[in-house]
C-alpha cells in the first residue's frame, strides 16, 4: 500500500483549498502539522481496506489489529465493510480494481500526484469510475468535487492508452453517515476540469499568488490553524476595528504570554459580534434585502432530525409487529435513523404518518457559485 504520507505539495486532498485560494499553497509550506486523532482514524479505515481487498481475509479476522497506531473495532470493521462491499459490487460486474493505486497529473498539473482510494475500469462498457472512502463525520459532495476530479484525470493519464472511457463516475463512500453521493461526467466534462485544473495550478506558483479567504478553504488550512493567513486575520480585523482601524498583524506564535492574556479576553467579543452580524443579515435577507451577491432561501439549510410525533403509538405498533423491546428501545425509544435501521422497509413506510422533520434553517446562497451557503447552523 502507499503511504498516507506519499504525496506532492500541493496535495490533491486539499485541492479544494488550493483551487479557492492559491497563496494557501506558499504559505501553508514549512507550518508544523501536528496531525489530529480523526485523520489517524481515517489513516486506519483506509490501510484496513486495502487489506482487506488485496487479501481476499474477512474483515472480522482484524478486529483488535492495529493499523497507523489505531485499534480496529468491531464499529470500525463494519463501517469499512459498506466501503469495500461497494468496491467488490464493481468488480463483480466486470471491473479491474486498483486499490490505493498512486496517479500522476502530468502535463496538465506538473509534478502533481496522489493516491486514489479506488480506481476501477470497465474496457468493455467503457466506464471509469473512482471510490473515494471519508471515515469522517463531516458530509463531502461528489458533484464537482476537485480531488476525485483530479484522480480521474491521473487515472485517464495511465489508462487512457488501453481504452477511451465514455463515462467517468465520481463515488463518495462515507459508511459512519450512510452518505453515498456520485457524480457522472462526460469526455467533455473531464476535458473542461483539466483546463480549470491548469489553470488553477499555474496560480499557486505565479509570484505573487492571490490570497482569498472563504469557509471551504480556510476550514481545514494550516495557515488559519497558526494565525499566520494575512487574508484572513485582515478580514477579522476588519469585522471588529473597522477598515480604517486595522491593528498591525502579528505572527501569533510570536507573540509573548502578556500579550496573549491582553488579547484573549476579547475573543469571546469577536464571537459575539460576529454572531450578531449574521442575525442582522439573515433578519434583513428575510425581510428582502439580501446582501449583495446572495439569495435568500427561507428553506433549503441543513434539516434538524427526524422525530416520532406520537412515541406512544409507535412504540406500540413495533411491539404488535414482533419486535423485540430492547431491539427499538433503550431508556426510551431509539430516534427514527435507529428504527430505520432494525424493522424492515415495509413497516417503516406504515411509520411515516408518525415521523416530523423540521424544515432546514434560512439560508443565503451566492448567485454564481449555489453550493456557498451560510445558514445558522454554522455558529453551533
Amino acid at each position: 500500500m502507499t503511504s498516507a504520507g506519499e504525496h506532492s505539495d500541493p496535495a490533491i486532498s486539499a485541492s479544494s483549498r488550493w483551487f479557492r485560494c492559491p497563496a494557501s499553497v506558499q504559505l501553508c509550506r514549512g507550518l508544523d502539522d501536528p496531525g489530529n486523532p480523526a485523520a489517524a482514524e481515517g489513516t486506519c479505515a483506509h490501510e484496513l481496506a486495502y487489506e482487506v481487498l488485496t487479501t481476499g481475509r474477512g474483515i472480522k479476522t482484524y478486529i483488535g489489529h492495529y493499523f497507523n497506531g489505531i485499534k480496529v473495532d468491531e464499529e470500525m470493521a463494519e463501517y469499512v465493510l459498506m466501503y469495500v462491499e461497494m468496491v467488490q459490487s464493481y468488480v463483480e460486474m466486470g471491473f479491474e480494481l486498483y486499490a490505493e493505486h498512486r496517479v500522476y497529473l502530468d502535463p496538465v498539473c506538473p509534478g502533481l500526484f496522489g493516491t486514489a482510494d479506488a480506481i476501477l475500469i470497465n474496457i468493455k462498457t467503457r466506464e471509469l469510475v473512482i471510490i473515494d472512502l471519508k471515515y469522517g463525520r463531516v458530509l463531502v459532495h461528489a458533484e464537482n468535487n476537485e480531488q476525485l476530479l483530479l484522480y480521474i484525470i491521473g487515472a485517464l493519464n495511465e489508462f487512457g492508452l488501453l481504452f477511451e472511457p465514455l463515462t467517468f463516475t465520481a463515488v463518495i463512500c462515507q459508511p459512519r453517515q450512510h452518505h453515498f453521493p456520485q457524480a457522472t461526467y462526460d469526455a467533455s466534462d473531464i476535458s473542461a476540469f483539466a483546463i480549470t485544473a491548469n489553470e488553477a495550478f499555474k496560480e499557486i506558483n505565479d509570484p505573487n499568488p492571490k490570497f482569498v479567504a472563504g469557509e471551504v478553504q480556510c476550514k481545514y488550512c494550516l495557515a488559519k490553524k497558526h494565525g499566520v493567513c494575512p487574508e484572513l486575520n485582515r478580514q477579522k480585523n476588519i469585522a471588529v476595528y473597522g477598515a480604517d482601524n486595522t491593528p498591525a498583524l502579528r505572527d501569533v506564535n510570536a507573540l509573548t504570554h502578556d500579550e496573549l492574556a491582553e488579547i484573549y479576553p476579547s475573543m469571546d467579543l469577536v464571537i459575539s459580534f460576529c454572531q450578531s452580524v449574521k442575525e442582522k443579515v439573515m433578519e434583513d435577507a428575510a425581510r428582502g434585502h439580501p446582501p449583495p451577491g446572495y439569495v435568500y432561501k427561507p428553506t433549503g439549510g441543513r434539516k434538524g432530525n427526524r422525530v416520532f410525533t406520537d412515541v406512544k403509538k409507535v412504540a406500540t405498533l413495533l411491539k404488535g409487529w414482533g419486535y423485540a423491546t430492547d431491539a427499538v428501545a433503550k431508556a426510551s425509544l431509539l430516534s427514527v435513523a435507529q428504527i430505520e435501521k432494525v424493522i424492515s422497509d415495509e413497516h417503516f413506510k406504515k411509520l411515516e404518518g408518525y415521523i416530523d422533520q423540521p424544515e432546514g434553517k434560512p439560508r443565503l446562497v451566492k448567485d454564481d457559485r449555489g453550493d456557498e451557503t451560510l445558514d445558522d447552523s454554522d455558529f453551533d
